[in-house]
């Protein structure tokens, strides 16, 4: 799935609270391999002079770098750093920073072999979870068949809604919610559904589910239930677990 595969990064819509619409640019890094230690330091450092204002003005609302924990051939990436946008005039701002630019610099040249924006994502929906920093965000894509992507974004929010609600006050996962791209090229999925944990042992809760919630939604079958809904093509799904190496918000000053 390629590209398709980090986007699921849109974890970084853990700053859309439920009822808003937020944007979540991203940014997929491949590093060298005797280099990868660097490229968390040089993100942050690169991203402050430029980033860190637009958080203050409030039109970034989330910034952030992970990596993939799972490997395999669709994670072509081993870095991604997202930003979460009020609006597009947020987009105008990156777009007209230097921090597109770094691609071509020596400095990037010598860190990774591949850097790149590919993906402005919208969020969909989300639950009712405070935005906060997350340790883990756990993704599922999916591609929507043809004519069909409403009723795919409709299956997701019924499914997942059910399942991870009563999860929330327990504080088993922090929050969820569901990707779609607003601006890309054909990127190989539709819909990024992603819940974010503090711990992988909070995995172990919505795996199984609790008491109160519907059997046919227990042990794990709710991502199997959306992935199996009509309005998806079958065999599209792809899972992937990040791990969030820094954070930043608004109104927490440190990392």
């Amino acid at each position: 799935m390629a590209i398709a595969f980090l986007s699921l990064l849109t974890p970084a819509a853990l700053g859309v609270e439920q009822g808003d619409v937020g944007y979540l640019w991203l940014n997929f890094i491949q590093c060298k391999p005797e280099r990868c230690a660097e490229v968390p330091r040089r993100l942050i450092r690169d991203g402050a002079a430029v980033i860190e204002p637009l958080i203050e003005t409030g039109k970034v609302l989330e910034w952030g770098v992970a990596m993939p924990m799972l490997e395999g051939s669709a994670t072509p990436f081993t870095h991604v750093e997202w930003m979460t946008l009020a609006n597009w005039d947020a987009a105008d701002a990156i777009a007209e920073s230097q921090l597109l630019t770094r691609e071509g610099s020596p400095a990037w040249q010598d860190l990774a072999t591949r850097l790149e924006v590919d993906v402005i994502t919208r969020s969909e929906f989300a639950g009712a979870g405070r935005p906060d920093r997350p340790q883990y965000i756990f993704l599922t894509f999916l591609r929507a068949k043809a004519g069909t992507a409403d009723a795919g974004t409709q299956a997701l929010r019924s499914v997942m809604s059910a399942a991870l609600d009563p999860l929330i006050p327990e504080k088993h996962i922090m929050n969820y919610g569901a990707l779609v791209p607003a601006m890309s090229a054909d990127i190989g999925w539709t819909h990024l559904a992603w819940y974010a944990t503090r711990t992988l042992l909070d995995r172990n809760w919505v795996d199984r589910g609790i008491t109160d919630l519907p059997a046919a939604l227990k042990d794990s079958q709710w991502v199997s239930r959306a992935a199996t809904d009509p309005a998806f093509e079958a065999g599209s799904r792809e899972d992937q677990v990040l791990r969030i190496l820094y954070y930043r918000r608004r109104s927490n000053s440190a990392p």
